[in-house]
C-alpha cells in the first residue's frame, strides 16, 4: 500500500490541531466557503475537500497566503499535503501521481510544507500555527489518507503517532481500507508568486 512519503513531529502535530477545526460559523474561514469566495483580504484561501477531490484551488497565490482546508465530505477525513516541487518539474500532476512510488516519494523529498486536516464537514481554521505558503514556486496538492478510513480510526492513529515521538518512517499508521485518496483523484496543484 502507498504510504506518506513524509515524517516528522511538527508536520504531524498540525494534523492534529487540523483535526480539531472549529464548526463556528463565525470564523473567517467558515464565512468565506459558505460566500464562495476563495481569498480574502487577509490572504487566506480556502480549498474545498470532497470525495475524492480539491475544489475551487486557485491557479496562483501570493507568498504568504495560508490556506485552509474546508472537508464537505459526509465520511471521509481529509488532509492537504503541500510539496514544493523542485524549480525544473514541469510535468502536470496528473502525470506525477501515476509515477512508480519511489519516484514519488523522491519529488515528495521530507516533510511537507503544510498539513491541514479536517474530519467529515469541519475545516482547519483553528490550527495553531497557520498553513502559510511563503516560498514562491508550484506545489503538489495531496491527501493521503485511506479511502473508507473511519474517521475515528484515522484520528486514534494519529494521536498513537504524537505518543509514541512522531518519528516513524511514513507517518501515522492509517488503517489499512483502500488506496490513498491521491489515487482516486485528490489532488491539484499551486502556484506561489
Amino acid at each position: 500500500m502507498f504510504r506518506t512519503p513524509w515524517v516528522g513531529v511538527v508536520a504531524v502535530a498540525l494534523l492534529l490541531a487540523g483535526a480539531c477545526g472549529s464548526d463556528d460559523d463565525s470564523s473567517d474561514a467558515q464565512t468565506e466557503a459558505s460566500n464562495g469566495d476563495t481569498e480574502s483580504a487577509d490572504s487566506s484561501v480556502v480549498i474545498t475537500a470532497v470525495d475524492y477531490a480539491f475544489d475551487d484551488v486557485p491557479e496562483t497565490v501570493s507568498a504568504g497566503t495560508t490556506l485552509v482546508i474546508q472537508n464537505d465530505s459526509e465520511a471521509e477525513v481529509h488532509e492537504l499535503l503541500a510539496w514544493r516541487l523542485p524549480e525544473d518539474e514541469t510535468r502536470p500532476m496528473s502525470e506525477l501521481v501515476t509515477l512508480p512510488e519511489e519516484e514519488l516519494a523522491v519529488l515528495l523529498a521530507g516533510p511537507p510544507v503544510i498539513t491541514p486536516l479536517a474530519p467529515p464537514g469541519a475545516d482547519s481554521s483553528d490550527l495553531p500555527a497557520p498553513a502559510v505558503l511563503t516560498e514562491p514556486g508550484r506545489y503538489a496538492l495531496v491527501c493521503f489518507i485511506p479511502t473508507g478510513a473511519p474517521p475515528d480510526e484515522v484520528m486514534a492513529a494519529v494521536q498513537a503517532f504524537l505518543e509514541a515521538g512522531g518519528d516513524a518512517p511514513g507517518g501515522p499508521d492509517y488503517p489499512e481500507t483502500g488506496p490513498p485518496h491521491v489515487v482516486n483523484g485528490m489532488y491539484a496543484d499551486i502556484v506561489v508568486e
